[in-house]
């Protein structure tokens, strides 16, 4: 009997787990608005002030990161949170299913945005390095990523499925850098 309400816990641990991802709360609504706040800013003087990183997190020793993983960071310029943001392509669900579903093709990724400062404890915490590398880009060329960038946020934020060489977090920067 004790083995069956232990089981009957480990299913309602299981079924109750929610993509932080997908996850609608509060903090995670205001950074995506911030986020897409800060993309539509349109005076000359505040787009210079914007800058844009790539971020690059070494190799990790579980199967899902150990080819590392790539983001962006797109901030004001300013230390302040709240106009500070990671953008990635690569959460994913790490329900027990996961593995399996990823062996087979089947896993499905997300677009996410999160506070930079969370982004970077997460990947600190992790042991994990974080190489950051500055694009200098005028604001014509500023514009036109941030614009590229919502349309695919967008896109991606619906799930995706993961490959290897062809749909993953570097291919979907690659697509909107070039």
């Amino acid at each position: 009997m004790q083995y069956i309400k232990k089981f009957f816990l480990l299913i309602t641990l299981l079924t109750s787990f929610t993509l932080h991802s997908q996850d609608n709360t509060e903090w995670r609504k205001a950074a995506e608005e911030g986020f897409f706040k800060l993309l539509k800013t349109n005076s000359d003087s505040e787009v210079s002030k914007i800058r844009v990183q790539l971020w690059t997190v070494t190799p990790g020793i579980t199967v899902t990161t150990t080819f590392g993983h790539s983001a962006l960071r797109i901030f004001n310029g300013q230390t302040e949170k709240d106009s500070d943001y990671y953008m990635d392509f690569g959460v994913y669900d790490e329900s027990p299913k996961f593995f399996w579903k990823f062996l087979k093709g089947e896993a499905l990724f997300y677009g996410n945005i999160v506070p930079t400062n969370s982004a970077y404890q997460n990947w600190d915490g992790s042991g994990r390095g974080v190489l950051s590398t500055e694009l200098r880009l005028n604001n014509s060329q500023k514009k036109k990523l941030f614009l590229q960038i919502e349309k695919t946020y967008i896109e991606a934020s619906k799930g995706y499925y993961y490959e290897n060489f062809t749909n993953n977090c570097v291919t979907y920067l690659r697509e909107i850098l070039s």
